[in-house]
C-alpha cells in the first residue's frame, strides 16, 4: 500500500490547495481501505490542528456522528454532550473547527446521507483542511498474484524470516493455487494465511485447504465471508462459543476485554486456563464488527 499512501498523504499536505478538499478511497469488502486509511491518517494528523477518525457503519445517527466528532476535537464531556440538541452540537462543531484546519476520517460509509448531515457543518475557511472517506466500489485495486503469495505466506509462517526454509517446492504451488483462488484480496488472504498457520507446513493439510475453495464465481466481496467461515468451523468448540458471542453485541460496539472475558466466564464459555491466556489481552479494546471480532 506504499504508493497509495504516499499519494494520498502528498494530497492531504498539499499547501498550495487552500480550499477544503474531500478524497474518497473506494474498494469491495475486504480490500483494504481501512487499513490504507488508518496508514494514512496515522502518517498525516500531525500536520492538522485537530484530526477526528469516526466509524460510520450501516447503522448511524446524526447526533452520534456530530458528537463524536465533538468529543474528540473539544474534549467535550459525555455528560455535557447528552444533553445538547442537535442544532447545538452542529453550532458548536462548525465553531470549533472554522479557526484551525482539520482532517476528518469518516470510515465505512455506505450512502451519501452521511455527506449531507456532516458537510455543511465542516466549515471550509481555506486553511488547507481535508475529509478522508473510505467506502464501497469496485475501484481500489486487487492484490496481483505475487503480492498475494508473499501476503498468505507471511500469514501462514509469521515467524519464519525465509520461506524457503519451511515452505517446500510442492507446498509453495500448493499455496500459490490457494492464493490465487482469493482473488487478491487482502482481508480473504490475512484470515486464509491465519487458518494455514495452524496447520504447519503439511502438503497433505494444505491440499486439503486447496480441495475446499470452490469460490472462483464468488462476486462482491462473498469470498471473504466463505473464507471468514471455513476459518470459523475450523475452530476447537470452546473458541467458537467465544466468537459467537459477538453475534450478541451491536456493530462497532466497544467492549474492554476485562469485561468481555467476565461475560464470557459468567456463560461457562471460558475455563480458569483460558481466562489466563484471555487475560494476556487486556491492554486490547476488541470492536463487533460485520467481519467478525478485531
Amino acid at each position: 500500500m506504499d504508493e497509495e499512501k504516499n499519494r494520498i498523504v502528498e494530497h492531504l499536505s498539499d499547501k498550495s490547495k487552500k480550499k477544503r478538499s474531500v478524497i474518497s478511497i473506494v474498494g469491495m469488502g475486504g480490500l483494504g481501505k481501512t487499513t490504507l486509511a488508518k496508514r494514512v491518517f496515522n502518517e498525516a494528523k500531525s500536520r492538522f490542528s485537530h484530526s477526528v477518525w469516526i466509524d460510520v457503519s450501516q447503522q448511524y445517527s446524526a447526533e452520534d456522528l456530530l458528537g463524536e466528532i465533538l468529543l474528540q476535537v473539544k474534549k467535550t464531556r459525555e455528560g455535557e454532550l447528552e444533553k445538547m440538541t442537535r442544532p447545538k452540537r452542529e453550532e458548536m462543531l462548525y465553531q470549533t473547527l472554522l479557526a484551525d484546519n482539520y482532517l476528518i476520517v469518516m470510515d465505512d460509509v455506505w450512502d451519501t446521507d452521511v455527506w449531507k448531515i456532516l458537510s455543511p457543518h465542516l466549515p471550509d475557511a481555506e486553511n488547507g483542511s481535508r475529509v478522508l472517506i473510505t467506502t464501497r466500489s469496485v475501484e481500489l485495486g486487487f492484490l496481483t498474484e505475487e503480492e498475494s503469495w508473499e501476503l498468505l505466506s507471511r500469514k501462514a509462517f509469521p515467524n519464519q524470516e525465509d520461506i524457503g526454509v519451511v515452505c517446500s517446492e510442492p507446498l509453495r504451488d500448493v499455496g500459490k493455487q490457494i492464493a490465487r483462488k482469493c482473488g487478491g484480496l487482502p482481508l480473504a488472504l490475512v484470515v486464509l494465511g491465519g487458518l494455514l498457520s495452524t496447520k504447519g507446513p503439511s502438503l497433505r493439510a494444505w491440499r486439503r485447504v486447496a480441495e475446499t475453495l470452490v469460490w472462483e464465481t464468488s462476486k462482491d466481496g462473498r469470498v471473504c465471508l466463505d473464507i471468514l467461515a471455513l476459518s470459523y468451523e475450523d475452530l476447537p468448540r470452546r473458541l467458537k462459543w467465544c466468537f459467537l458471542y459477538f453475534s450478541s453485541l451491536p456493530e462497532d460496539f466497544e467492549i474492554e476485554v476485562d469485561k468481555l472475558i467476565g461475560l464470557w466466564v459468567a456463560e461457562g464459555s471460558s475455563s480458569k486456563e483460558q481466562v489466563k491466556h484471555w487475560k494476556k489481552l487486556q491492554r486490547i479494546t476488541w470492536k463487533s464488527s460485520s467481519r467478525g471480532a478485531w
